[in-house]
Formats: C-alpha cells, structure tokens, sequence
C-alpha cells in the first residue's frame, strides 16, 4: 500500500487545477463573488462541477488522513471523530449551494464544522503517540500563525470583502500543513 502514500498530492494536484481554472474562469468574467461558496452557486453548471469534484476528492483526501496519517502517528480516538464529523459535513456543504434561504443557512453551518475540523485537526496531530519532526510541528505552528491573521483581519471590517481570498489562503494552508505532517 506504498502507492497510497502519494494519493494526497494526486489529489492536490487535481483540486488546484480544476478548481484553479474554474475559479480563475468566473473572476476574469467578472462573477467573483464574496466567498468562494457564493462564486461557485451562481451558476448551476459550475456547482455541480464543483460538487461533482469535490465529492471525489475530498473522500480521498480524508481517506488518506484516515489510513495513512492516522495509523503513522497512533492518532487519539478525538482526530478519527473529527476527521469523521468534518467529512460527513463536507459532503452536506458541497452539494447545498449557499443560495438563499435555508440552503444557505445549511451551507453555512456545515462550512463552518468543517472549518472548525479543519482548525482542530492540526492541533491534534501534535497529541499523537508518534511526535511528528521538526518540519512537522512548524507547519501546524504556521498554520494557526496564518489562521489568526486570517482571523484578525475578517474582524475588520474594511478587510471582510477579501473573505474570498481568505477561504483560499485557509484551505490550502490546511491541506498543505496536513501534508507536510504526512510527509514528514
């Protein structure tokens, strides 16, 4: 099971550039909304990309935190259920677009658990029974330096109209730090 090692920057690979095309494609169109929620439910043939996309990947990629990270550094029980938690979540926000109404309550609120799973799972990393190396650690230090910036400056008001920027900047910092760690 070697090849699997891998499976996180195949998966990388795929969402930056599908989703780097289709998202660079609406913002030179000018359809570049505030969040990238918001962005991709505009237009239905471009939601169910989405959601068609990132209901391949995202499985995968939490698959490999699953088989891969997990048993690598003896994670706790608490990094299984909110890698568990983040993902059922994840499947119910990818294919609610935030609309109106209650979709977008839905959206929200299924985008903000998986946010927060996103938040709690590096910190977990540092709680496994393996300790992860230097490079390991640096990552996740760096990646909640980024958060709380990223935090800070949606507190201001003149700054929120970037939120777009910022859901990029978080995500990927996640996905990176996740695989740096995995790596490591």
């Amino acid at each position: 099971m070697q090849w699997f090692k891998y499976l996180d920057a195949v998966v990388l690979a795929v969402l930056s550039t599908v989703l780097g095309s289709m998202l660079f494609a609406r913002r030179k169109n000018g359809h570049t909304l505030r969040s990238i929620s918001a962005t991709v439910a505009t237009d239905k043939r471009t939601s169910l990309g989405f959601s068609i996309l990132m209901s391949i990947c995202y499985p995968l990629y939490y698959a490999w935190l699953w088989l891969w990270v997990g048993p690598k550094f003896d994670m706790p029980t608490a990094y299984y259920v909110v890698l568990a938690v983040a993902a059922l979540f994840e499947l119910v926000f990818v294919w609610v677009p935030s609309t109106t109404g209650w979709k977008c309550r839905i959206h929200r609120f299924s985008a903000t658990v998986v946010g927060v799973g996103a938040f709690i799972l590096p910190g977990l990393l540092l709680l496994g029974s393996q300790p992860l190396s230097v490079v390991g650690v640096i990552s996740v230090v760096i990646f909640y330096a980024v958060t709380a910036t990223l935090c800070m400056l949606v507190i201001i008001p003149k700054y929120r109209k970037n939120t777009y920027t910022y859901e990029v900047i978080f995500c990927t910092t996640f996905l990176l730090v996740a695989s740096i760690v995995g790596h490591s």
